[in-house]
């Protein structure tokens, strides 16, 4: 498996002292999915590249990284990002199988 970073839109709750706490993740395709749960945050690197404030939420009974990412985009904006994992895929076999 490869881990790679999925850029996401969340919507989150800042407090009066700047806390930060994020409460729903939204995909690019219009999906919504509700934080049930923070299990845990702090400061962490991502295995797919990147570092920042990890949240590990709970989504559907489902544990998630989600980073508030210490990289901004073009327009000078910290980015959210959820670590996922790819199934890694072999060339040869796959071309095996295309051909057979």
């Amino acid at each position: 498996m490869i881990p790679t970073r999925c850029f996401v839109d969340v919507i989150t709750r800042f407090d009066e002292l700047g806390g930060v706490e994020p409460l729903a993740i939204l995909w690019s395709d219009g999906r919504k999915f509700e934080i049930d749960r923070i299990l845990d945050r702090g400061n962490s690197a991502s295995e797919a590249g990147g570092a920042g404030y990890r949240f590990i939420v709970k989504i559907k009974g489902k544990s998630r990284s989600l980073y508030l990412s210490n990289d901004y985009d073009r327009d000078g904006i910290l980015c959210w990002f959820v670590e996922s994992w790819k199934a890694e895929v072999n060339r040869d076999t796959a071309e095996k199988r295309n051909k057979g």
